[in-house]
């Protein structure tokens, strides 16, 4: 499978930044993306920040049924299980491994 991505500037060093530019039609829960960033470590994907507007009703739904609430605070709501952590942040939602999503929100929070 080949992906049209373009490198972005490194959110986290020895990390790298790309955005989805293909021509698909890209939906996360059935939601039209504006932009989709893919983190990748050692050519392994290990977070996605999606740009969405969703509804929280039916993230909670559809995908939070299998997370624990860890914090919710100010504009974000951060979730995790033992493989994966979850952040809401305005209309972002950013998943992957539970220590870079960490990471990504400290940048994000900036």
């Amino acid at each position: 499978m080949e992906f049209n991505l373009e490198v972005l500037p490194d959110r986290i060093k020895g990390y790298d930044s790309y955005i989805y530019v293909g021509k698909e039609v890209k939906n996360f829960l059935n939601y039209p993306t504006d932009k989709i960033e893919l983190i990748f470590h050692w050519e392994i994907l290990v977070a996605i920040i999606i740009s969405v507007e969703y509804n929280e009703t039916d993230l909670h739904l559809e995908l939070l049924k299998y997370l624990t609430l860890v914090e919710k605070k100010g504009n974000h709501t951060f979730y995790t299980n033992n493989e994966i952590s979850l952040i809401t942040i305005e209309s972002m939602v950013i998943y992957g491994k539970p220590d870079v999503v960490s990471m990504l929100l400290s940048t994000l929070l900036c």
